[in-house]
């Protein structure tokens, strides 16, 4: 299972509770479009 939506550390404490153990949200960062997505992920890699 994965939540959405995730907005604090209160509600990802809850789902973790409960098991889930796949959350997004902007608890973990911002929505960005695939692009900026793929050139911060390169960035880190390289």
């Amino acid at each position: 299972m994965t939540a959405e939506g995730v907005e604090d550390e209160e509600t990802a404490a809850a789902l973790r509770a409960m098991g889930c153990e796949l959350a997004q949200g902007y608890l973990y960062g911002a929505a960005t479009e695939f692009p900026q997505y793929a050139v911060q992920k390169l960035r880190v890699a390289v």
